[in-house]
């Protein structure tokens, strides 16, 4: 490991100090200091991208209802900040293009598109409208392959990456001709397939970064950016661990074993950073 910069890429926005996909979590991160924000976006009725990360808008509303079947006219009714703190009352569902105007020029977007089905189409020449006015660095993810690969096919120059439970994701967007693989925290990735990885110039991320305990393991895998919901804390904790392995022999070694061994040495450090606000 070495002095790389480690991209922080904060998910759903500060989504532990303001509620999740929202501007103001949007903005919090950016003022955290978070590389780029993460958001996840679903098709709504009159054919526009919603920033909401659930089927339906229940459990960040307290409404009925299902995005696909709500017009934004009707999104634009509901409280989307109250369930987290009186101090978020009346906070929206925005729209893919505000989250754009509020970030541009200010951090990079990591954009996941949520079960596109049978309007993959049509959701790629909506994102790509979106993030045509966008100024900055911008990747398109999503867990449907079939997504990711339509929206590389129309749009060559775009980073797109394939989200993954497992290092399977990475072989795949490999084979895709795509740019990035994003995979779960807690599933192992073989050094074998790091290493194709990084000769074929392949992104990694690794999501979702909870714990001090959590950057170490992405690190300890090679990672280019983390998804985290500290992007308030993760530079420091990003920093200090690369010192750290810069000052062992051989680095932040990748497999679990060794990984372990190389994390209790470190490990009561993590009561110097600051616990994340709930």
């Amino acid at each position: 490991m070495n002095s790389r910069r480690v991209l922080v890429v904060a998910h759903r926005g500060a989504s532990r100090e303001a509620p999740e996909n929202t501007l103001a979590a949007f903005r919090r991160a950016i003022e955290a200091g978070a590389d780029a924000v993460e958001l996840d976006v679903r098709l709504t009725a009159d054919g526009n991208l919603a920033v909401i990360h659930d089927a339906s808008v229940r459990r960040t509303t307290g409404a009925r209802g299902r995005v696909a079947g709500i017009t934004v006219d009707d999104l634009e009714t509901l409280d989307a900040g109250g369930w987290f703190g009186k101090a978020f009352a009346g906070e929206r569902i925005p729209l893919l293009e505000e989250v754009v105007e509020a970030a541009s020029g200010r951090a990079g977007l990591f954009v996941e598109v949520k079960n596109p089905g049978s309007r993959r189409e049509l959701v790629a020449r909506l994102v790509r409208k979106a993030l045509s006015r966008f100024a900055g660095e911008a990747v398109v993810l999503s867990f449907d392959g079939r997504f990711a690969r339509l929206y590389k096919g129309m749009y060559p120059g775009a980073r797109v990456a394939l989200l993954a439970e497992s290092s399977d994701g990475i072989k795949a967007a490999l084979d895709a001709g795509l740019d990035a693989a994003a995979v779960g925290l807690h599933s192992p990735v073989p050094k074998s397939t790091r290493q194709r990885a990084a000769d074929a110039g392949l992104g990694l991320y690794v999501w979702t970064v909870k714990s001090f305990q959590g950057f170490a393991r992405a690190l300890g895998r090679g990672a280019d950016g983390v998804i985290t919901d500290l992007p308030r804390q993760a530079r420091s904790a990003i920093d200090f661990i690369i010192a750290a392995a810069d000052r062992q022999p051989g680095g932040a070694p990748g497999d679990q074993e060794a990984y372990l061994a190389w994390r209790r040495k470190f490990i009561k450090q993590m009561k110097r950073w600051p616990q994340p606000n709930r």
